[in-house]
């Protein structure tokens, strides 16, 4: 409900009657604290749609308890991240477009960087392919933290 002053109300239900309310307060944006309110009183610009979620791709990635050095290591692990997300992939049964590797470099810096494949594809040598084609597109000259590999499919 809105008061005189255009502020919304929260009536309790089980009383109408007696009309209490709490005063739900106005805030100067909606973000990021008034983003739950913005949602549950319909405001947002989003449609609510009854249809199930559909992932636009799949991702695995590793935080390691000791750092990488080596680039044969990183490739190594890297690899073996990519056959993991293979069985992520084959499940879905859906082509990849695009494959995005994550590299979070000691101390924190994170990085991303990805590889459009020249067709649609569920083949493995293609996609690990990819995912050093975009490992090869960093500066490596800290120590790595984390790895991660993404697969993207067509929206």
């Amino acid at each position: 409900l809105l008061d005189e002053d255009g502020a919304r109300r929260i009536v309790d239900a089980r009383d109408p009657a007696t009309h209490r309310s709490l005063r739900v307060p106005r805030l100067g944006t909606p973000r990021p604290h008034g983003v739950s309110r913005v949602l549950a009183t319909g405001e947002g610009g989003s449609e609510v749609s009854a249809e199930p979620w559909v992932p636009r791709g799949v991702s695995r990635e590793r935080t390691f308890q000791q750092d990488l050095e080596d680039p044969d290591e990183i490739r190594r692990e890297l690899i073996r991240l990519t056959h993991e997300l293979m069985e992520d992939l084959e499940r879905d049964g859906r082509p990849v477009i695009r494959v995005t590797v994550k590299v979070r470099f000691v101390p924190f810096l994170t990085q991303q960087r990805s590889v459009k494949q020249q067709e649609p594809t569920r083949e493995v040598a293609a996609i690990e392919a990819g995912a050093l084609e975009a490992l090869g597109r960093f500066e490596m000259g800290r120590r790595v933290r984390l790895l991660g590999v993404r697969g993207e499919f067509r929206s």
